[in-house]
């Protein structure tokens, strides 16, 4: 009978113990908004804010950035994908660039193979960038110029995680973040002329 018992136990037990493990691995998808993207070339930033005064921050290759402010002078389609959040309030995910070789001439479309973009069988320019970074809670308001219209991109959460993450202090005069002082003209807008997949 005691043996039974013990076993009964042990059984439950283990069955808790899968239960919680589970809870705790758990992950949540959330449909986050994008305000604004914004670049910082000097520091190699892409700024990414959204709702809820947060924000993420992704350090970039010098030919990352270059690619980026290549891309703001055409037509493109933009499509962001795999965010994740981690349980130490690092992010990371994937940004992709689709540029249309009939909307560039020659000239362009050699500097676009100079940074990275590479050509599909339909003749598309293609990009993809990995992105590492952290998020960040926004103090104040970041004086640039929101996105025209909403935006939203699937963001997985660990069920628990570390809630306190690093502060961005937004002033109209300048922008703290990571112990360094931004001038709000020295950021770049990145507008986005045509989206796809945001909803992934």
């Amino acid at each position: 009978m005691t043996r039974h018992l013990t076993l009964l136990l042990l059984i439950l037990s283990t069955l808790l113990l899968s239960s919680c493990t589970a809870a705790l691995w758990r992950k949540d998808h959330n449909l986050v908004e994008l305000t604004g993207i914004y670049l910082n070339p000097s520091r190699g930033d892409m700024i990414i804010a959204v709702e809820d005064n947060a924000a993420y921050v992704f350090k970039l290759s010098n030919q990352e950035m270059a690619a980026l402010l290549l891309v703001r002078e055409l037509e493109s389609e933009v499509s962001f994908s795999d965010f994740n959040l981690t349980t130490r309030q690092g992010i990371v995910g994937q940004v992709s660039f689709a540029v249309s070789s009939t909307k560039v001439d020659s000239d362009m479309q050699q500097r676009l193979q100079q940074n990275g973009f590479m050509q599909d069988e339909a003749a598309t320019w293609q990009r993809d960038l990995k992105l590492s970074g952290k998020r960040y809670t926004v103090e104040g308001e970041l004086p640039w110029q929101p996105l025209t219209r909403p935006y939203f991109v699937t963001v997985i959460k660990p069920h628990s995680f570390d809630e306190i993450a690093n502060k961005i202090v937004a002033t109209p005069g300048a922008i703290v973040y990571d112990a360094a002082v931004v001038l709000p003209a020295t950021i770049v807008m990145f507008t986005l002329t045509g989206v796809l997949n945001m909803m992934d």
